[in-house]
């Protein structure tokens, strides 16, 4: 009977336990990302606190680059409003948005915390951040490493044939001259000359 409760048992406790909570998970799509690049920003908000629910206000982005002003507008950092159906957040219910941004290339770039400020009603605030590794290095020197190593490699191919080609033809040449020329020998003597 006590194997049997266990039995029984064994799944909740072995089960993972959120923590009585608001969770907010961040993560972006890749490790890192180079100057210009574009990449995506995932956000996940589970209600595991508020049994009677709560309304998402807004979601804030901020980038760790400062902010351009660009066409009468500030532009780098983003806001997400839920629409009216998505900013309930019931108990045990899960909020997941994707927003994609671009690495800016004109020197603002650079790496740091990516920071999520979600906004509730009723005054309540939560944050959540991500690592946003920029690669900010100058081009290695080793670009176009391809190009070089096929240039090498034909390279290689034409000193092997032009080896080749001199190597049979110095053996030619050596072949000739070791090879005795037919001298022109006088025909043996005549029974009559060697008897005198």
């Amino acid at each position: 009977m006590v194997s049997l409760l266990l039995l029984v048992n064994a799944p909740a406790v072995m089960a993972p336990q959120l923590p009585k909570d608001v969770i907010i998970k961040v993560w972006t799509d890749k490790t890192f990302y180079k100057p210009g690049e574009e990449g995506k920003l995932f956000i996940l908000i589970m209600n595991n606190y508020f049994e009677e629910g709560k309304f998402i206000d807004n979601i804030t982005i901020t980038y760790p680059w400062w902010p351009s002003y660009v066409e009468g507008k500030w532009v780098g950092n983003d806001t997400i409003i839920p629409s009216e159906t998505e900013r309930g957040l019931e108990y045990k219910d899960i909020y997941q948005v994707e927003r994609s941004f671009k690495v800016p290339n004109d020197g603002r770039a650079t790496s740091g915390f990516i920071t999520i400020d979600v906004y509730f009603a009723g005054n309540y605030h939560l944050d959540g951040k991500t690592y946003l590794n920029v690669n900010t290095a100058p081009p290695s020197q080793t670009e176009g490493l391809d190009k070089i190593t096929t240039l090498l490699a034909v390279q290689i191919v034409l000193t092997v044939i032009s080896a080749l080609i001199l190597a049979a033809a110095i053996y030619i040449s050596v072949r000739k001259l070791a090879k005795p020329s037919p001298m022109h020998r006088p025909p043996p003597p005549s029974p009559k000359e060697t008897s005198e």
